[in-house]
């Protein structure tokens, strides 16, 4: 009869503190959905990412691409750069590299360091942008990533070179540096998502993994 007591008010307890905790979290659900309702951009990320992820709160991509889209329109640079990955890749959108090139640009006018310097990669290369060189150069000693200052400085050299050709040699040499940067790019892209993705993550940079 004892044990069955304990039993009973140990049971009691564990209901009480889970009543407690879920108390808890369906409040600060509550406060993040009101946050976002009336537009604040971090809440509006921070419900789009836990919507995608189904953390505390049921997962719903449909929901979360909703959020996330808010968020980047009210100007938050996270969201800006998911919504660019997510148009890179196709990932529950329609692929669209040029619109993912907007929202990577509006993301890296924004400050992102991390979308400064994939800025310059997608100039480099062309993906949704016209190709330019000289301005992928601009991108890259924007940022403060130490690939992105690699990337600048290697480049710097190679239009420099191409810049002390003879005149009528410039234009043809230009020409066949885009098409080797464009090849190498879209090589590389894949990999790019994907540290896009790490970033989204962690709010860490490139780490030459």
């Amino acid at each position: 009869m004892l044990r069955f007591m304990y039993s009973l008010l140990f049971v009691s307890v564990v209901l009480m503190l889970a009543a407690f905790y879920y108390t808890r979290w369906a409040s600060a659900t509550d406060q993040l959905r009101a946050a976002a309702a009336l537009g604040d951009a971090e809440a509006q990320y921070t419900l789009a990412r836990k919507l995608s992820r189904g953390e505390g709160i049921a997962e719903d991509q449909e929901a979360a691409l909703a959020w996330f889209r808010k968020s980047a329109e009210n100007g938050d640079a996270k969201a800006q750069l998911t919504m660019a990955r997510l148009y890179f890749s196709g990932d529950g959108v329609a692929k669209d590299p040029m619109r993912a090139a907007i929202w990577l640009k509006r993301a890296a006018e924004s400050g992102d360091s991390f979308a400064q310097g994939l800025m310059g990669m997608v100039m480099l290369g062309g993906i949704g942008v016209a190709q330019d060189p000289y301005a992928a150069l601009d991108w890259f000693n924007k940022s403060k990533e130490p690939e992105a200052q690699q990337l600048a400085h290697v480049l710097e050299q190679d239009l420099a070179k191409i810049g002390a050709k003879p005149p009528e040699e410039r234009e043809n040499e230009l020409a066949i540096f885009k098409s080797q940067k464009q090849i190498f790019i879209q090589t590389v892209f894949q990999k790019l998502m994907l540290r896009m993705k790490r970033h989204e993550n962690k709010r860490e940079y490139l780490d030459g993994n």
